[in-house]
């Protein structure tokens, strides 16, 4: 019974967060005919609906033309969105966290506004976020994989040395907390989970739908349950002095799973989806990886943390959260046809597993491989063999 509390009811490593969350990727992807996972065009979509509600007419924006505006519930990405916040409040009610905290002091509810808006507009620039762009990007073989995370380590560098090392924005957090017994969360899980299965069950939503709204849940639930997050595994090795790798190990040895998965698959000529980042060029990939970089660091959280912990009752997720999708993203909605039109768009499209699968390993293995000896690294795992010193002849 203990091992089963243990299973059910306690956090778990990153790492193993990190090989669930690699898994169910790849069978998401194959139940969706090769469609690999993202987040950010949902949740941009989601955005736009809210914003033609308040009297914007959006629809005839060039980003929606080409990203589309389709009813939310008809919409597997929309749903995706709702299945994110769900897997967070699943997961910290399973395990009796639930609770309304972290209500930010007034720098850090700056720094939750700025981060927020410049993760929603970055990702949208670039047309992926640390999932689409990275997370899925770099097992397909995506250039823009290097390009984005080439964006992501400046900006979050920058940061990092300036307003974290700084203190620019620390301020105490409110003392606020409002949360209920252990034993009733996880009744209200059970009834949660429950009503999710009659509801998807009765509605028959069809299966692109179905497959994003429960793979969010455990996108989120996995996420949560070992408090995977890819801003603290871009901004941990970059700290001077509190250096850690525990979460940047953990993505890489997802990275490399999926990796694993999709070499043989792209041998025997299973089509996967390429279009993250279609046509933006990596120009404007590496730009707004730079500005995810500043906000994932400012926020503290990414796209993908920030929903599951915002659905956790996390006050400063959710702040960051609603700034990403309620303003960040309508606003480069606005100006998407600014910068496809004034950046030169270079390699549109680039995977390298159609020059060939040894091509697309450099990328899907190579550049994981050489950051997770660098995240072992930095946690004290791995040591670098040190040149041997020649002994001085006595008298010399």
């Amino acid at each position: 019974m203990s091992r089963l509390r243990r299973i059910l009811f306690e956090p778990f490593s990153s790492y193993v967060a990190a090989v669930l969350l690699a898994l169910g990727s790849v069978l998401f992807a194959l139940v969706l005919g090769g469609k690999l996972w993202g987040i950010t065009t949902g949740e941009s979509q989601i955005g736009g609906h809210v914003v033609d509600a308040l009297g914007w007419q959006v629809e005839g924006l060039p980003y929606f033309q080409k990203f589309g505006l389709p009813p939310i519930l008809t919409s597997g990405p929309q749903v995706h969105v709702f299945g994110l916040l769900l897997g967070g409040l699943l997961a910290a009610l399973l395990l009796g966290e639930f609770a309304i905290r972290a209500v930010p002091g007034r720098r850090q509810l700056v720094a939750a506004v700025a981060g927020g808006i410049l993760l929603g507009y970055g990702s949208r620039l670039a047309a992926g976020c640390n999932i689409g762009n990275f997370w899925s990007a770099f097992p397909s073989a995506g250039v823009n994989a290097v390009t984005f995370f080439g964006g992501v380590l400046l900006g979050a560098f920058l940061t990092v040395r300036t307003a974290v090392e700084r203190g620019w924005f620390l301020s105490p957090p409110k003392k606020i907390t409002l949360t209920f017994k252990p034993r009733r969360q996880r009744v209200v899980a059970v009834v949660v989970l429950a009503s999710l299965a009659a509801l998807t069950f009765l509605t028959r939503p069809g299966l692109a739908v179905t497959a994003w709204l429960w793979f969010g849940i455990f996108a989120a639930y996995v996420g949560y349950r070992g408090r995977l997050c890819f801003a603290s595994a871009y901004r941990d090795l970059l700290l001077r002095g509190a250096r850690s790798g525990r979460n940047a190990g953990a993505v890489a040895v997802g990275l490399l799973l999926q990796a694993a998965i999709f070499f043989p698959l792209a041998l025997g000529g299973t089509k996967l989806d390429y279009s993250l980042a279609a046509g933006q060029g990596q120009l404007q990939v590496l730009i707004g990886g730079f500005l995810f970089g500043i906000g994932a660091v400012l926020l503290g959280g990414c796209i993908f943390s920030s929903a599951y912990r915002a659905g956790a009752g996390q006050v400063t997720a959710l702040v960051g959260w609603l700034s990403t999708v309620f303003v960040g993203m309508p606003l480069l909605a606005l100006h998407w046809d600014f910068w496809y039109n004034a950046v030169p768009r270079y390699l549109p499209k680039a995977t390298l597993w159609d020059w060939g699968p040894g091509y697309g390993l450099l990328i899907a293995a190579l550049v994981p491989a050489v950051w997770l000896l660098f995240a072992l690294r930095a946690d004290g795992r791995l040591r670098w063999p040190s040149p041997r010193k020649e002994r001085t002849p006595e008298g010399a």
